[in-house]
């Protein structure tokens, strides 16, 4: 039994003493590996930053008249209550925006009450109350772009005026559906433009938004609203969607590739090391050592450096997430829906590639010491 213990040490001293040789094959696995769930957390975060602003700030579902007016209150099925967060009828139209000496074209938004949109976030304009002209809400871009305006006014397709001043400013991130949309109250606009009480416009927004595009469906085939132009923000944004499903792909052929690499540089540097120390190893066989000791004492030493590979490709992980929360790098929001970009580790993902990986090492390990010249167990004593 000592001289197995003896043995099984002179196995880590003969086997430590080539350790450099397999440095980079490791090296190059907890970088690879970091770098896999880098990417797969930033791809990740990306798309939940995008889901969450769906969930709080855009409609779900969008119900249009087959005509051009909702000439009533929509009449929706009863079914849909228990999915429904909240509905909201706007009035939709564009607009002159004139100012001294600039005219420019505008979407205006009906919206009742214009101050109490939970999808947005406000600041106020500091500009004073006008009297006779009605409270608006204006894009931050547009506001500064037009030099801080605190009175203007409005010329509907009709060619009716209405004076408008900017009351508070929502952030609209340079995107142009948002950028030259003013939110004005719908009341006054409707009396104005239409003389009734009609809307173009009637929007959903579902406790959870992932039920929009089965809703869609359903309203499509429901009598109550079947003659009506439906859709949900699932078809309105199907290339964003297309992408990160396009991602997710990627990512798993990545994953193959690098697992094809460490195969292919493991099973190299393993096999030159059994190679180089082949005589030391039949010496030990010759001490008294049995084979099978002798190769799971070389699998366990593999196995430690895996265990250190995906520790140090975790320290690499937390370290990058640790410096992009304490460094957050700003995106522009005019092609990312995220402000800062974003992380969001996934502690599976890095749990099963992980496995994966160490999987592919004890088998790289386990073909090269089938291809080991090492004497028969009968030729050991």
């Amino acid at each position: 039994m000592k001289l197995r213990e003896v043995a099984s040490f002179l196995v880590f001293r003969l086997f430590g003493s080539q350790i450099r040789l397999l440095f980079l094959p490791y090296l190059m696995l907890a970088t690879g590996h970091a770098l896999l769930n880098l990417s797969y957390a930033l791809f990740s975060g990306m798309e939940q930053d995008f889901l969450d602003q769906i969930q709080s700030t855009h409609p779900h579902v969008l119900i249009r008249p087959e005509s051009s007016w909702f000439e009533e209150p929509v009449p929706l099925p009863k079914t849909l209550s228990t999915k429904l967060d909240s509905s909201r009828e706007v009035f939709l139209t564009q607009a002159i925006l004139s100012l001294p000496q600039f005219a420019q074209g505008i979407l205006l938004r009906g919206v009742e009450p214009v101050q109490n949109q939970d999808h947005l976030t406000f600041w106020p304009s500091l500009c004073p109350k006008i009297s006779g002209a009605l409270p608006t809400n204006w894009p931050m871009s547009l506001f500064e772009d037009l030099k801080k305006p605190c009175k203007a006014e409005i010329t509907l397709l009709d060619g009716q005026t209405l004076s408008i001043y900017p009351q508070r400013l929502f952030e609209d991130f340079h995107l142009p559906e948002k950028r030259f949309t003013i939110h004005i109250p719908l009341k006054p606009l409707q009396e104005t433009f239409l003389g009734e009480s009609w809307f173009n416009l009637l929007e959903l927004h579902l406790k959870d938004a992932s039920e929009a595009d089965e809703l869609a469906r359903l309203l499509s085939g429901h009598p109550l609203t079947r003659h009506h132009r439906i859709r949900s923000w699932q078809e309105q944004f199907a290339e964003t969607l297309k992408l990160f499903a396009i991602q997710k792909d990627l990512h798993s052929v990545i994953f193959t590739g690098m697992l094809l690499f460490i195969l292919m540089s493991l099973s190299s540097s393993v096999y030159l090391i059994y190679l180089r120390k082949n005589q030391e190893f039949r010496t030990l066989l010759w001490l008294g050592m049995n084979r099978g000791i002798l190769l799971r004492a070389l699998g366990l030493i593999h196995l430690c450096l895996s265990f250190f590979s995906l520790l140090l490709s975790a320290l690499i992980w937390w370290a990058a997430d640790f410096y992009l929360k304490s460094n957050p790098i700003p995106l522009p929001q005019s092609l990312f829906y995220s402000p800062v970009l974003p992380l969001k580790p996934s502690v599976d993902f890095f749990g099963i590639t992980g496995l994966i990986l160490t999987g592919v090492v004890l088998f790289t390990v386990r073909r090269a010491q089938k291809e080991l010249p090492l004497p028969a167990e009968e030729e050991e004593i």
